[in-house]
């Protein structure tokens, strides 16, 4: 019987609706490109205007609103100052604009669906008697506007300068204009880019590149629910455009910001395929309850994760930091809030882009681990069994006879190629718009076994049927697989495979790959090539994100919007061991098992907004109310298979036995929200809102919260005492203070829950239930108050931007384990106690070093000071000991009243005990003997013990840096971005076992240096041999694996050249370039990653457990424009 494949209905509609917009999308590109035939019905448009003594750019701003329609001018050129009068009742476009512009010498055309405005030359104005001649113009110069990217820039306003004389670029960008003589000067100037003079001298063709305006301060930034200019911001926002980084060939979109940021720290924790980043903003930390920032991705909060997502989507993204810009976002928005906007279409423009880059990856020389050779384990072995009065094995008896023998880091690693397509088509109209990004990458891992392919696709499309109404609807599924497991930290394959035996071979005579790889005297180890070869690992995941919205326009100004969210997901994860795959300890597995974990989520947002807009002479209002709803469910199972007959059939349901477990995780959310933007004058800043949420995760006691900000500016170069200082061309002061929160705590902790327990029922043992908590109804999300005071700061005519924060930020109800009396049955119960305190400095600056006609260098550079402490753990509590390390003495981390969160915990190591002199002299362990280590006694009692623990280092860098610098000359371009931290320690804690001394394991080339005698004690590192003397060195964690992660990472070199194109209706940009991204890590750390972390969470950072390498990626790349 044939099995028919059900698919989930939701799945279903999407699948409908995604044809329908490529149909659309089809039909749009046919359409745009016919354009031109349109041109006459947008000139017949009905207005009616009335503008008295009104300037020209006031009333051009009028018939944008009513007619719809976009002008693009220069305000210089047609004298945009100057005052009219027009009265138009019911009458075409073409008319009203003949009436109020002929009369000026102004003309226009339609260019791209835009409106091109141009003042007439003087010479073909009508002749007036009382005036001057004309200047007759002998000479004719033409040529091509381009933008940074080498594509065709209409519009641009070219000016004869000292004269009104002057053209626009066409929709080619393409223009002719006569000058006098060969001492003419043309200026060159259009919205968002930095104006020109360039002298003609003796040429007729001058062609020229316009460089962004990145300073502009009238560009619209996405803030929360809206957008709103950077001017009249009042608050701490970031923003990166997407045309930024668009040519760094990355997977990650986390990758591209690495650096750009102030107060945002990106760190790459691991090289593995696909894997995420870590981005904490300003410090964020937490107890229990996270610190990741939320993510919004076109309006809609998404809940899963954003390493799948296209970084070749992305058109913009913003940084939300403070309280007064983060404050609508409410109990999620603790740790700040990242807002991704994704391409649009824009009317009147058609494109096709297409993208490529070819990329080989390698671990870097750097940081790699220098492990005993195949002679010096030998040796080492020998020694050992000498020094313990063993036997040498024959194995180890002559060690002369061995050379290098096998280099396991280069056995498991490889080269690795890593390849992305990305194809976008955009068209708009006046009625619809679409823009479709579709993109393949193909990443293979540089260990063994490892990789990542991603295919993804989204369609954005806006559709306005009537004029005051928009209707739009976005679809973005992705599909990815990996075949990553369980490669990174202590106990990962990488981490062991480095501790097999070099005298072991890695391939058989034949040439196939051994099945074990051990020595006598070790653990039985498998050969890790092998088992990362053969062992089977198929993780794939599904997702969709999805939003439909609708804005209408009731009256002027207001602007009512609905929209609908969806992020779902579907995760499959199935990891096959067979009889030829194995792990350390156990060697190869006897019987194959099989472990199948499926995990689906869905979660849809419901949001109402309703905006309204008023001007009233000097007073400009912006409000905003609202009112959101979320619901969230998960669905967990696992399946683990064992007892196989063989490797053969590996379907979970060949396995002799079979244990499953599942889990539903579910919440809610309920909001309300508002916001009044207010501002006088345009220089004095007001800005307040508040949100009012209502949380499933919370006890009925304290389920709703306020989270009130308040915003304040003003802008002091708009002052007249400040006409006179002419070398600041901006000057901006804020402030803000506010409350977020923090919800991120788990969905069940106010309510007891029930696990399965056996007991005794008379003589047998029967199934029942039992309580596993205590529960605290009244617990609630975690309280963040912070103020929030910058300023801004533009010199020299915008050629040095300055910004400047300074934030303090309380957080107060942390969720805490806080300890019961035993006679309760429990140990602890979680509840809201306890306080951190942060505060911080960030800076950025930008400046544009040298502007030239041919060469062109900025430079952005950033640097932030962030620092916390812990002001209360409760009443009783005193210090919480958590992370990974040694056992013996609880943990690898402290949290500490008055330190900051999460101190690196262990031993004081003072190093070994030389002589007997030395062992009589400090405090010892009760195994201490002469030659072992020696630790600080930290409490001064004579011994030392686990109550010696003490904080050795601190995770938290001193400051963290980014500075990025670009360089164009004519059409080649450099960019170079660096980022780095300071003052930052980090525990190596993969030494645990590459320094072990009980000769179970290959070790660290540097052990050789180790206690022999109190006449060759050695540098003082590494203890004695002998038998019972090196557990304290092993299990006790300490200062001895210590080291300073203070970096300068270069993240990226990019060197592109764009190709000169001729105005043609073919290809309008071609660039092709060459990139390195982490061409080199400057640091004195001696591993290969100083950004590692075994974990993320705030009270486990600063531990490198042996992660996957980052590899350096060379990649070859070209983007083409049609």
């Amino acid at each position: 019987m044939k099995k028919r494949i059900r698919l989930h209905p939701l799945i279903v509609q999407i699948m409908r609706i995604t044809i329908l917009q490529s149909i659309l999308l089809c039909i749009g590109i046919s359409l745009g490109y016919a354009h031109e035939g349109r041109t006459q019905d947008l000139l017949d448009r009905s207005i009616t205007i009335r503008a008295e003594n009104t300037e020209i750019r006031k009333v051009l701003a009028q018939i944008e609103s009513k007619a719809k329609v976009e002008f693009v001018y220069s305000s210089n050129a047609i004298g945009a100052d100057r005052k009219i009068s027009v009265v138009a009742i019911d009458r075409k476009l073409s008319d009203v604009l003949n009436m109020a512009l002929k009369p000026l010498n102004i003309t226009y055309s339609i260019v791209g669906g835009q409106i091109m405005l141009r003042k007439v030359p003087e010479k073909a104005a009508e002749p007036r008697p009382q005036k001057e001649e004309a200047v007759v113009a002998d000479k004719q110069v033409s040529g091509k506007v381009t933008d940074a990217k080498g594509g065709a820039l209409p519009g641009v306003s070219i000016i004869l300068k000292g004269s009104q004389q002057g053209t626009i670029s066409d929709a080619d960008g393409a223009y002719s204009i006569s000058v006098p003589d060969e001492n003419a000067v043309l200026v060159f100037s259009f919205v968002g880019y930095i104006s020109q003079e360039i002298a003609v001298a003796n040429r007729a063709q001058v062609d020229v590149m316009m460089a962004d305006d990145e300073k502009s301060l009238d560009e619209l930034v996405v803030v929360g629910y809206g957008k709103q200019s950077t001017r009249q911001l009042s608050s701490s926002v970031a923003t990166v455009s997407g045309k930024d980084f668009a040519d760094l060939p990355v997977s990650q979109f986390t990758q591209k910001l690495q650096g750009k940021l102030a107060g945002v720290q990106i760190s790459q924790a691991t090289g593995t395929p696909g894997a995420g980043m870590t981005v904490r903003i300003r410090g964020a930390a937490s107890l229990n309850a996270g610190a990741d920032p939320l993510y919004v991705i076109d309006g809609n909060p998404i809940v899963g994760s954003i390493s799948n997502i296209n970084p070749n989507e992305i058109e913009s993204i913003s940084v939300l930091k403070d309280a007064s810009a983060t404050a609508l976002y409410g109990s999620r928005a603790a740790n700040g809030v990242v807002l991704i906007e994704t391409k649009k279409a824009v009317a009147g423009q058609t494109r096709i882009d297409y993208s490529a880059y070819f990329g080989i990856q390698q671990v870097p020389q750097r940081g790699r681990p220098d492990m005993m050779n195949a002679r010096e384990f030998a040796t080492w072995r020998k020694e050992l069994a000498e020094e313990r009065g063993l036997d040498v094995d024959p194995v180890f008896q002559n060690p002369e006879q061995y050379g290098e023998g096998t280099n396991w880091f280069n056995a498991i690693t490889r080269t690795a190629p890593m390849t992305e397509h990305s194809l976008s088509l955009s068209t708009g109209t006046e009625k619809f718009s679409t823009t479709a990004t579709a993109g393949f990458l193909n990443q293979d891992g540089v260990v063994l076994g490892s990789g990542y392919k991603r295919y993804s696709l989204r369609i954005n499309t806006t559709f306005r049927p009537v004029e005051k109404l928009t209707i739009g609807l976005n679809v973005a599924p992705t599909y990815a697989t990996n075949t990553n497991s369980g490669i990174d930290n202590v106990g990962g394959d990488f981490n062991e495979a480095l501790q097999t035996s070099p005298l072991a071979p890695l391939r058989n005579p034949d040439g196939s790959l051994t099945l074990k790889a051990t020595s006598p005297g070790m653990f039985d180890t498998p050969n890790y090539a092998r088992t990362l070869t053969d062992r089977v690992v198929n993780n794939s995941n599904t997702r969709i994100l999805s939003n439909l919205f609708a804005e209408y326009q009731p009256i002027k100004g207001l602007y009512l919007r609905t929209s609908g969210n969806i992020d779902m997901g579907d995760s499959r994860n199935f990891l096959f061991k067979g009889t030829t795959t194995g792990e350390r300890g156990v060697g190869l597995y006897k019987t194959p098992t099989s472990a199948l974990s499926e995990s689906s989520y869905l979660s849809w947002v419901n949001e109402n907004t309703a905006n309204y807009t008023k001007e009233i002479g000097d007073h400009n209002f912006d409000a905003l109310v609202g009112f959101t709803a979320q619901k969230f469910k998960q669905d967990n199972s696992a399946i683990n298979g064992s007892n196989y007959p063989d490797d053969k059939v590996q379907t979970i349901s060949a396995a002799g036995t079979i244990t499953a477990s599942s889990s539903i995780q579910e919440w809610s959310l309920l909001s309300y929200l508002a916001r009044l933007n207010y501002n006088f004058k345009g220089k004095y800043l007001v800005s307040a809102s508040i949100r009012r949420d209502g949380s499933s995760r919370f006890g009925a006691q304290n389920r709703w919260g306020n989270f009130p900000s308040l915003s304040l500016g003003w802008i002091l170069s708009e002052e007249s005492f400040m006409a006179d200082m002419r070398t600041i061309s901006f000057l901006k002061l804020r402030a803000s203070y506010g409350v977020t929160g923090n919800f991120n705590i788990g969905n069940y902790s106010h309510i007891p829950t029930i696990s399965t327990a056996n007991y005794v029922f008379g003589a047998g043992v029967a199934g029942g239930r039992r309580v596993d908590n205590l529960a605290d109804e009244g617990i609630g999300w975690e309280s963040n108050k912070q103020l929030n005071i910058g300023l801004d700061v533009n010199l020299f005519n915008d050629r040095i931007n300055v910004t400047y924060n300074y934030y303090r930020k309380n957080t107060s109800d942390l969720l805490f384990n806080v300890g019961v009396p035993r006679a309760s049955g429990y140990s602890n119960i979680q509840t809201n106690i306890g306080e951190l305190k942060f505060w911080g400095h960030e800076f950025s600056v930008s400046t544009t070093n040298i502007q030239r006609k041919a060469l062109r260098w900025t430079t952005d550079f950033n640097i932030s000071f962030d620092r916390n402490e812990v002001v209360s753990l409760g009443n009783k509590t005193s210090k919480l000991i958590t992370g990974p390390g040694s056992g013996v003495i609880g943990g690898s981390h402290i949290t500490i009243v008055g330190q900051p969160i999460g101190m690196l915990y262990g031993m004081d190591h003072l190093g070994v005990y030389k002589d007997q002199a030395d062992f009589d002299r400090f405090p010892k362990h009760t195994t201490s003997q002469v030659g072992t280590v020696k630790f600080r006694d930290v409490d001064n009692d004579g011994a030392i013990t686990v109550n010696d623990a003490t904080i050795i280092g601190n995770p938290h860098p001193k400051f963290i840096f980014g500075m990025t610098n670009s360089l164009q000359y004519n059409s080649f371009d450099v960019s170079v971005t660096l980022s780095g931290t300071y003052g930052n320690d980090i525990l190596r804690g993969s030494e645990q076992t590459l320094t072990n001394l009980d000769g179970v394991f290959n070790v660290l080339a540097d052990v050789k240096d180790r206690w022999r005698s109190p006449e060759n004690p050695g540098k003082g590192r590494y203890g004695s041999l002998a038998a019972g003397t090196t557990g304290l060195e092993r299990d006790w964690w300490g200062s001895q694996m210590l080291y300073k992660a203070s970096h300068i990472s270069v993240n990226n070199v990019t060197l592109g050249y764009t190709v000169p194109l001729k105005a043609t209706r073919g290809v309008k940009r071609l660039r092709a370039y060459a990139s390195v991204q982490q061409l080199h890590i400057f640091t004195k750390y001696p591993g290969a990653n100083p950004q590692v972390a075994v974990s993320t969470a705030s009270t486990g950072l600063g531990i490198d457990g042996g992660s996957y390498p980052v590899p350096r990626t060379c990649t070859i790349g070209v983007n083409v424009g049609f």
